[in-house]
């Protein structure tokens, strides 16, 4: 996709479009992670919750296998455990599922069959004071896998700063050094074993973590793991083989580095390997090398061996190809399937990492890790919850969603049987699940939505991996992490000045930017990825270290019309009042403060869509498909807001679809650009152009409202249209669904001043009479309105984990409505707004309304009998197996929570009916 404004295409038809957008095809559905606990698993039981996952809408699963809950009969990888492995994947197939294995458990990668040669090894370093006299030492070590690699002396204290160090040979065994003029420090670099183990791992799973950098220790992994588990399920079976979170702490060591190194960049690395712990002249240089040809390694002798066997066994390889090794934005190109995970669409999470490099590769799909951490602790999240994050999701370039998680529970498990330590529950135990299918269906449709045509994201953020190369491992009291690291350097304000400016952007690194260049200079872009054009803007965060190859690459980017931004601290000298100023040998850039970038983007382009007013709180993401384009709009906030939207992509006309139902709402000439409100949370699609569906809109937009559209809240225009209404305030009544009494009840409801530990529905009902309400008729369209979503005030609920995720609102309903009327279904309310269209089903006369509420399974969680359950289980996991996971958060389950229809609901109708 070029970065500028796009001309007409050949792409798919507006029928296509919309019918994918109406009828999801079922691989875009959200897939579910799938915790299998030991592995104790009983065939019954995987069947039922396949088929379970099926019914709500999952399109398919990804197989985990992790710490044991219970005693273990048939440990990881043993014969029996293999043929369950084979039976659900099976199972899958006749139902329609998606299934993918993961190739180990817990994580990172590793195991029995990892020996000390092959175990991730990590720079060890002893620093001491020394005197002026001679010293001979023993290599010698407590622990038998400690290698000294090099020693070195520097005149001077531990206090002070050394100049340069001398290496000191070791000669069998033994160091001499000699005698000095003063006090000296002495450095002996270790290569020891980091002793991390596989977290999380299943019986018959335990073991180190093997090293990324070798091919030997990444085949014998393959050869103990992968093959059995191919073995035993067919590759026709698989949808993809995956490879979880990257995180080998402090690994930045093996055997063969010093021939790498040698290979790669030209230099014995080994004489200056004190310049990893020491600064002086020619440290950071050092490091960026040696940090560089960490990244390749695992390139190469991880990530490519691991796609080599997965393609030479039918299967494809997805990978979440950020952490520790130093994985760098190219990295995913030694992958088949792209995958990321962390929500904060303002900001650079893994996700922005993730769907950055899918674009540069031309990769269609790009799935992430969602809900993971969501509302913690576990079965706390609520459907509204899993929408919000989705949507974050989706602002971040995301199109597959594979949620965090379903755990596999064996069914006679007391109490609420068995989860994950961290959240997300999200099984057919949490009391809401009836909402389920509603929302799959509507992540699907967006899902599909943003498969079509290509990403549209003018802007290019750099990735100056030369300037934080220096300040990553262990030995600068940093992490490994180039992700990690990038993303502090850059911080927020940039990424957010960017979206601000009304722009989106994709994340580059120099090896991106040097082939984006050579596509501009050559007139050569695929329509499947990223390249350069008059549109296109290139912001340069804090980069004090450009390579001359990207300087290159930014002057032909310039040559191509790219506006070149460099971004310098506040105050700095190279910053002033006049945005357009140059800075000189650095490709003539212009150079700005943080507060200036949102303006200068401006200058001279055309923003990629304008609200007015500004509403920082809603995101957006564009697809050009064909001659026409689609705008995804998201309300991120807990506030409602109302805006004209001014899309760069639109010639002739526009369309409002609603992903709730996959209806137009809304239409409407070039010159007339879409008034729109969305209340929290709430989501639309402005399709323009080529993807328009006359003939389509004619015979189903539509004429009522339904539980995405409300008589006083319309998608598509912020003027409320003027109504009448009547609070439904006496006359209640309620039974919960494990009760047989009927009880009257006064409104607000909130059942847990009552029954605390209750999980489960309770249904109200009241009776009123049409005729009273309405004499002359009942109107033509009415509603019941369960009321409004309030902003959570400072102080409401409990400070949540900074990657748990949380809808910021205090709703009409804890947690799902399902409403029905005269015994007639009218619909599931989960997320604003809280109103159903009850129009046809209003009887003349008496009419019975029935709201049926189910709340959060979290509050089981309160109840004495169910923690014990949970805590028995724990202490008898630790007593067979030891301590392999802590419960996250589950003494706050029941902070701020609450149950029951906590507003008066209303009968609402439009005035002069």
């Amino acid at each position: 996709m070029t970065a500028q404004p796009t001309a007409p295409t050949d792409g798919p038809s507006a029928d296509s479009v919309i019918e994918s957008f109406r009828t999801p095809p079922s691989d875009s559905r959200p897939m579910m992670r799938w915790w299998w606990f030991g592995p104790d698993v009983e065939r019954g039981e995987l069947a039922r919750e396949l088929r379970a996952m099926r019914d709500a809408g999952i399109g398919g699963v990804e197989v985990a296998f992790v710490y044991p809950l219970s005693r273990v009969e048939h440990p990881f990888l043993s014969p029996e455990s293999l043929d369950d492995v084979a039976f659900a994947a099976r199972t899958a197939r006749e139902l329609g599922l998606r299934f993918d294995l993961t190739l180990g458990s817990g994580w990172s990668y590793g195991g029995p069959h990892i020996a000390s040669d092959t175990a991730a090894r990590t720079l060890r370093w002893d620093v001491r004071d020394i005197g002026m006299d001679a010293l001979d030492l023993g290599t010698e070590s407590a622990h038998p896998d400690d290698v000294v690699v090099a020693v070195f002396v520097a005149e001077g204290t531990v206090h002070d700063r050394p100049g340069a160090f001398a290496q000191v040979p070791v000669r069998e065994g033994r160091v001499h050094v000699g005698s000095g003029r003063g006090p000296r420090q002495l450095a002996i670099a270790w290569s020891s074993p980091t002793g991390q183990q596989v977290k999380r791992a299943a019986s018959g799973a335990e073991g180190p973590v093997l090293d990324h950098y070798s091919a030997a220790a990444t085949a014998a992994h393959l050869a103990a793991v992968a093959d059995p588990l191919l073995d035993a399920v067919p590759a026709e079976l698989v949808g993809s083989v995956f490879c979880d979170s990257l995180e080998v702490y402090d690994a930045n060591w093996t055997p063969r580095l010093p021939a790498e190194f040698l290979a790669r960049r030209g230099h014995d690395p080994i004489p200056d390997l004190w310049r990893l712990r020491f600064d002086a002249p020619g440290s950071a240089e050092f490091r960026a090398e040696y940090y560089t040809t960490l990244g390749e390694l695992y390139e190469e002798n991880f990530l490519d061996v691991v796609r080599g066997w997965a393609g030479r066994r039918g299967v494809r390889f997805r990978v979440q190809s950020y952490g520790a090794p130093p994985a760098r934005l190219g990295s995913y190109g030694h992958a088949d399937l792209v995958e990321g995970e962390g929500w904060g669409w303002r900001g650079i999470p893994q996700t922005r990492w993730a769907s950055s490099a899918a674009h540069h590769l031309g990769r269609s799909v790009v799935s992430a890790e969602t809900w993971t951490w969501v509302h913690s602790p576990s079965f706390r999240a609520t459907p509204l919850d899993l929408k919000g994050e989705a949507h974050e999701h989706f602002l971040l370039g995301i199109n597959q969603l594979i949620g965090h998680g379903w755990p596999y529970s064996a069914p006679d498990a007391a109490g609420l049987g068995w989860f994950f330590y961290a959240s997300g529950a999200l099984d057919d135990r949490n009391a809401w699940w009836p909402a389920m299918p509603a929302l799959t269906e509507y992540l699907a449709r967006l899902s599909a939505l943003l498969r079509q045509g290509s990403p549209v994201r003018d802007v290019l953020l750099y990735l100056p991996s030369s300037d934080v190369y220096p300040r990553l491992g262990p030995e600068k009291g940093g992490n490994l992490d180039l992700w990690r690291t990038l993303r502090a350097h850059i911080g927020d304000e940039i990424p957010a000045a960017i979206r601000d400016a009304g722009f989106d952007f994709d994340l580059v690194d120099d090896d991106a930017l040097d082939i984006l260049s050579n596509s501009a200079s050559i007139g050569a872009a695929s329509a499947r990825t990223a390249s350069i054009g008059e549109n296109t803007a290139i912001v340069l965060p804090f980069a004090t270290d450009l390579p001359e190859r990207t300087r290159r690459a930014l002057r032909a980017a310039e040559a191509a019309g790219a506006l070149v931004v460099s971004v310098v601290p506040a105050g700095s000298e190279l910053a002033g009042d006049d945005p357009e100023r140059s800075r000189p040998e650095a490709a003539a850039e212009t150079v700005v403060a943080p507060d200036e970038l949102a303006t200068v983007l401006r200058l001279g382009r055309s923003p990629d869509l304008v609200l007015d007013p500004p509403a920082p709180q809603v995101g957006f993401v564009h697809r050009a498909i064909g001659d026409g384009h689609a705008y995804l709009l998201a309300n991120t906030g807990p506030e409602p807001v109302s805006f004209v939207a001014h899309p760069r992509e639109l010639r002739n006309g526009w369309q409002l679809w609603r992903p709730e139902n996959g209806r137009v709402t809304g239409s409407g000439e070039a010159g007339t650009p879409p008034r729109v409100r969305l209340e929290a949370y709430q989501a639309v699609v402005i399709a323009t152009d080529g993807i328009r569906g006359q003939d389509w809109l004619a015979g189903h937009e539509n004429s009522g409202t339904d539980a995405g559209e409300s008589v006083r809240r319309t998608p598509h225009d912020t003027a409320a249209p003027s109504s009448e209404s009547s609070p439904l305030s006496t006359g209640w009544r309620v039974r919960y669904d494990d009760r047989v009494d009927v009880d009257p009840v006064e409104l607000p409801h909130d059942w847990r001043a009552d029954r605390p530990g209750f999980s489960g529905s309770a249904t109200y009902d009241i009776a009123f009479d049409a005729e009273t309400l309405w004499p002359g008729g009942v109107p033509h369209r009415v509603e019941l309105d369960l009321g409004d979503a309030v902003p959570e005030a400072p102080g409401d609920g409990r400070a949540l984990p900074g990657a748990s995720y949380h809808a910021g609102v205090k709703p009409p309903v804890c947690d799902v409505a399902t409403v029905e009327l005269n015994g007639r279904a009218c619909g599931t309310l989960f997320a604003p707004p809280y109103a159903v269209d009850v129009t046809d089903a209003l009887q003349p006369g008496l009419n019975v309304l029935r709201v049926t509420v189910s709340n959060s399974t979290a509050a089981a969680l309160t109840d004495p009998e169910v923690r014990a359950s949970v805590d028995e289980l724990v202490a008898r996991s630790r007593e067979l197996y030891g301590m392999r996971f802590v419960m996250q958060d589950l003494d706050a389950a029941g902070e701020g929570l609450r149950s029951g229809l906590v507003s008066v609901p209303r009968l609402r109708w439009s005035a002069g009916d």
